[in-house]
C-alpha cells in the first residue's frame, strides 16, 4: 500500500539506486536515522556545522535529502536543470511514514543536545511531498522549541501543499523561514529563490547567492536565507557556474 505522503506520480530522480528507505537504527557515527549535520555538505558548511550569521547565529545546522521530482511539483521551473541531477552520490530518504517516525527521534535527540536550539535545512534535494508532510513539521515545532528550520519550495502559492507552507511560516516565525522557488505571485508574503543563468545579474528586489559569486563560504557564513525576508538568485545549478 503506497502511502499517503508520497505524490502519485513517474517522474523520479535519475538516480533510482540512491534511494534508501529509513534505517531501522540510528546511524553508528551520528546517533541519528536520517538527519546530517551540515558539516557532510561543502555548500551548507565546508568543514563547519554552526551558523556563523543570521537569526540562526550560535545554532548547528543540520540537513534532510528526500528524493527529487518524486516529492516536487511537476509545474517546477528548473525540472530538465535540476540541483540533483549533478548529485549521483547523495543518499534520498524515501518519503513515507518510517521517514516521520525517524525525524521526530532524531528531532528529540538533537532538542536534547541542543539546549540553545538547532536548525534543520529542508530539503537539500526534493520537496514537501504534501499537506500532510508539512503539518508534521508543525508538530516537531510545537513539541520541540529547539527546532528551527529553513529552506525552498517549488509549490506554488496557489497550491494546496503551497498554502499549507505559507501557513506553517505565518504561525511559527521567526523559527522558520521558507523561500517560494521562482515565485511570482505578488500577493504571495514568503520571500522567493529565482533561478538565473550564468554571469546574468540578479533578478531585480532579490540578492545574488553570496557562497555562489565567492562573497562568502558557505550558507553557515551567509545567513540570507534563514531570515524570513531576503529574496534570492541562484545560479543555474545545472550548468556547474559556482
Amino acid at each position: 500500500m503506497t502511502s499517503a505522503l508520497v505524490q502519485l506520480k513517474s517522474p523520479r530522480t535519475k538516480y533510482k539506486k540512491t534511494v534508501v528507505r529509513t534505517p531501522t537504527k540510528p546511524v553508528a557515527s551520528t546517533g541519528l536515522f536520517v538527519l546530517k549535520r551540515a558539516d557532510s555538505n561543502a555548500k551548507l558548511g565546508g568543514n563547519k556545522y554552526r551558523i556563523e550569521k543570521g537569526p540562526f547565529r550560535g545554532m548547528a545546522l543540520y540537513a534532510l535529502t528526500l528524493e527529487e521530482r518524486a516529492t516536487c511539483p511537476l509545474t517546477c521551473a528548473n525540472w530538465n536543470r535540476c540541483y540533483g541531477d549533478n548529485m549521483p552520490f547523495a543518499v534520498r530518504h524515501q518519503a513515507d511514514d518510517s521517514l516521520l517516525k525517524a525525524l521526530e527521534q532524531d528531532a528529540a535527540k538533537l532538542a536534547a543536545k541542543h539546549a540553545t536550539g538547532f536548525v534543520v535545512r529542508l530539503h537539500v534535494l526534493g520537496d514537501f511531498p504534501s499537506v500532510t508532510y508539512v503539518e508534521f513539521w508543525g508538530l516537531l515545532l510545537v513539541r520541540h522549541p529547539e527546532l528551527h528550520i529553513f529552506g525552498y519550495t517549488h509549490w506554488p502559492y496557489s497550491t494546496n501543499v503551497g498554502k499549507a507552507v505559507t501557513a506553517l511560516v505565518q504561525e511559527f516565525a521567526p523559527r522558520i523561514s521558507i523561500l517560494r522557488s521562482d515565485g511570482d505571485d505578488p500577493a504571495d508574503p514568503l520571500p522567493c529563490a529565482m533561478t538565473v543563468d550564468a554571469h546574468a545579474p540578479a533578478v531585480p528586489g532579490t540578492v545574488l547567492c553570496p557562497e555562489q559569486t565567492g562573497r562568502t563560504k558557505s550558507c553557515l557564513t551567509c545567513g540570507l536565507c534563514m531570515n524570513g525576508r531576503t529574496s534570492v538568485s541562484f545560479i543555474d545549478h545545472s550548468r556547474k557556474s559556482r
